[in-house]
């Protein structure tokens, strides 16, 4: 896994936001089945922090793409499609987005900067 080597303050509920995380690294070991890496980037603009993680698995299909946030959808065998769905909540109940490209997949959070 490589891991951002900057620090950002981020005005965030830590339970909440530990979700998000947790649930999309969980995906992106998921993704990888054992065998590739796990990408967290981090960028500090004038107004925004974006936030991005990428695997080197498969991707996501063209046809499930536009569905991976919807409440209970899911591809796996044993998901319950809440996972996706909680991640973008949170995000937009902290005044953020998140998007996904694939292949390969990269989810990107763009949250408000807090001025210190």
């Amino acid at each position: 896994m490589i891991i951002p080597k900057n620090d950002v303050r981020l005005l965030c509920d830590k339970r909440q936001f530990s979700i998000v995380m947790n649930n999309l690294v969980l995906n992106g070991i998921q993704a990888i089945n054992g065998a590739g890496t796990i990408e967290v980037a981090l960028a500090v603009n004038k107004d925004v922090i974006v936030i991005q993680i990428k695997d080197s698995g498969k991707g996501i299909s063209k046809e499930n793409i536009d569905k991976i946030f919807e409440p209970l959808f899911t591809t796996k065998q044993h998901g319950t499609g809440l996972g996706l769905a909680s991640v973008k909540s949170i995000i937009e109940l902290h005044g953020g987005i998140i998007s996904v490209t694939s292949p390969p997949s990269i989810f990107t959070i763009t949250l408000p900067k807090i001025v210190d």
